[in-house]
């Protein structure tokens, strides 16, 4: 069996205490609450998991102020000294405020904190530090073999979980032996697990149950919507009897329209020849008036191209004229500006070189040049002065050559323009009036005499008075033998909706006897599954036992009903775990803990709190640190 000891820890400022502890096989730390007792294994499990003694990685882990406020800049380290079957190992565990100075502020800001590990003084990586000690013992194993009380804790499925894998395994089929219903039920669980099967059991019940109580209302919800019965064979004849009456008068208002068709077939025809008459009368006004107004017409059309014709030539003159205007300024301005470059043209040419006395004499000393070097100086200016003459020339008459260049352009199109002013055609004399349209008066022939009479006798004749008193009296009737059948229709879709409710309650009753059927088969299978846990964990409770002295396990709980549902409770002497006194709580953990230390094949530190209630701890092969209240002792008392 795997021993690990704890031989020393040292705490820096971790929960605000800085101490340094020397353990041996059997180690008391006394003192009064308050003292740092539970801070002590606090230490050793953050040291190891980053976690308190209760399992919580996020806890009080700085030192506080005198105003319950974080002191800032410390560093939280623990460090411990491990034995580990004779092998010693110095494990440590820092956490520290992380400082930086943002860009344009001269504080330093905290900028989180930050986790280091070493073993054996060398830093590793978070990653090597826990493989380490999960190497030494898992986390979860550790809890257990450390915390008499920590078995107890866990849920009672999880106990019974750990009891099942301490039995070293329970091969059912051996327990089952003879028992064919479990070996089938064994089938069909497959390679479910017992808890899954039974969720799955008890959902499907569930389902089923839920679906029988929305089966009854959904029932009595389509008797509520049921109609009445009736006699049907009644309300069938009565709709044979009122569709004859419909018949029998609609044969009636087809007479009716026949007659009144024929008559306004007649107001039709009457009509139409109006009509024709009315348009021919038309026709004959319409050419009676185009032969009076041809002669006007005719004016008209060539007053309209005469007159086109002048707007045509006054518009192209008009704009020639106003071409001519403006080249004519332009060309004037262009004038100006070659007038402008000829004077400039003079004005340069007329400028003399002059020169400077002191340009020949030196500009440090003031002594004068000798002749010879006057001269080139002289004769250097000079040249300068007439290239740069030459340049100013040049560029000018350049220039005004350009000038004379663009308004020669102008003057060439000025040309073109009083070229076409002086051909076009002459327009003599002034427009002539506008041809005015004479009053047309037409002298009816005998032909629209003709027409206008027959029109008169048309529209004089009148047809005879159509009484439609019977025919409204008829269409009413109608009307209301229509609505009444309609309404017998509907009396009779109830026939059709009464069977089709009765297949639907049918439909109901047939799926709440299947789902009973389904809900029984579960319920029954539910039941065997229990009963096969029971066997199990009989067996399983059978295997275990001998692994404790004296604590034993209740692994069911007797219903009112008879039934049985599973559980997980320690019990010593028929007692409850929960209901025994701390002593002996402490001691069933103990027994507890050195079967697990068995099955696990690891012993670590046991931290026994609230030891002063214990007069007397079952004996165990490991290493023992009890935690002692002492009201007196005001510091902490390690022996």
């Amino acid at each position: 069996m795997k021993q690990i000891k704890l031989r020393s820890l040292e705490l820096l400022n971790f929960k605000g205490g800085t101490m340094s502890i020397n353990f041996n096989e059997h180690t008391t730390i006394e003192g009064d609450n308050g003292t740092g007792k539970t801070r002590v294994f606090d230490a050793f499990t953050w040291l190891l998991f980053g976690k308190n003694s209760a399992g919580d990685s996020v806890f009080d882990i700085k030192t506080l102020d005198e105003n319950n406020e974080p002191i800032h800049r410390l560093t939280h380290e623990v460090k411990g000294l491990i034995d580990v079957d004779g092998k010693e190992v110095v494990l440590c565990r820092s956490y520290a405020e992380n400082w930086k100075k943002p860009r344009g502020k001269e504080e330093l800001v905290m900028d989180g904190h930050s986790t280091t590990y070493s073993i054996n003084t060398i830093t590793v990586s978070q990653a090597e530090y826990e493989k380490f000690v999960s190497d030494m013992c898992l986390e979860s194993q550790f809890k257990l073999l450390t915390n008499p009380l920590a078995f107890n804790s866990l849920p009672w499925e999880k106990q019974r979980s750990v009891l099942i894998d301490m039995a070293g395994g329970v091969d059912p089929r051996l327990v089952l032996i003879g028992k064919n219903s479990y070996l089938d039920l064994l089938e069909r669980m497959g390679d479910m697990e017992e808890k899954r099967y039974r969720e799955m059991l008890r959902s499907k019940i569930s389902k089923c149950k839920e679906t029988l109580e929305k089966i009854s209302p959904a029932i009595e919800e389509v008797q509520r919507m049921m109609p009445a019965e009736q006699d049907w064979v009644s309300v069938e004849q009565l709709v044979k009897e009122k569709q004859d009456n419909v018949d029998t008068i609609t044969k009636l208002l087809s007479s009716f329209s026949s007659q009144m068709d024929a008559r306004n077939e007649a107001i039709m025809k009457r009509s139409n020849r109006v009509l024709e008459l009315k348009q021919q009368m038309a026709e004959l006004v319409a050419m009676a008036k185009n032969d009076a107004m041809k002669s006007y017409y005719q004016d008209l059309e060539k007053w309209n191209k005469e007159e086109g014709e002048r707007q045509k030539v006054a518009g192209n003159l008009a704009r020639l004229n106003s071409e001519k205007k403006e080249l004519e300024s332009k060309i004037g301005k262009k004038q100006a500006e070659i007038d402008e470059k000829v004077k400039e043209w003079y004005t340069v040419n007329a400028e003399k070189l002059v020169t400077d006395p002191a340009s020949y004499s030196c500009q440090y000393c003031g002594a004068e040049y000798s002749p010879d070097k006057i001269v080139a100086i002289q004769s250097e200016v000079s040249e300068k002065f007439r290239k740069a003459k030459a340049d100013k020339l040049e560029a000018i008459t350049q220039q005004g050559q350009t000038l004379e260049k663009e308004k020669n352009s102008m003057k060439a199109r000025l040309d073109e323009v009083e070229k076409l002013i002086n051909e076009m055609p002459i327009i003599e004399g002034t427009a002539s009036s506008k041809p005015v349209q004479p009053t047309f008066v037409y002298a009816p022939d005998k032909r629209y005499s003709d027409l206008h009479e027959e029109v008169e006798l048309l529209s004089a004749k009148q047809e005879d008075a159509f009484d439609t008193t019977e025919q409204n009296i008829l269409k009413n009737q109608l009307d209301e033998t229509i609505k009444e059948i309609k309404a017998l229709n509907k009396t009779l879709q109830d026939k059709d909706l009464i069977v089709k409710y009765k297949a639907r309650i049918r439909e109901l009753e047939e799926q709440e006897k299947a789902i009973n059927q389904e809900l029984s088969g579960h319920e029954g299978e539910e039941q065997l599954l229990l009963e096969y846990s029971k066997l199990m964990m009989e067996a399983v409770e059978s295997a275990v036992s001998s692994k404790f002295e004296f604590v034993k396990f209740k692994l069911f709980n007797k219903q009112i009903n008879g039934g049985e549902t599973p559980t997980c409770q320690a019990m010593v002497n028929g007692v409850p775990f929960q209901s025994l006194n701390n002593a002996m709580r402490i001691n069933a953990g103990l027994d507890i803990i050195r079967a697990l230390q068995n099955h696990i094949g690891i012993a670590a530190p046991i931290f026994i709190d609230n030891r002063e209630s214990v007069v007397e701890i079952t004996p165990m092969n490991c290493q023992i640190i009890n935690l002692v209240v002492n009201k007196y002792c005001k510091s902490l008392n390690i022996s």
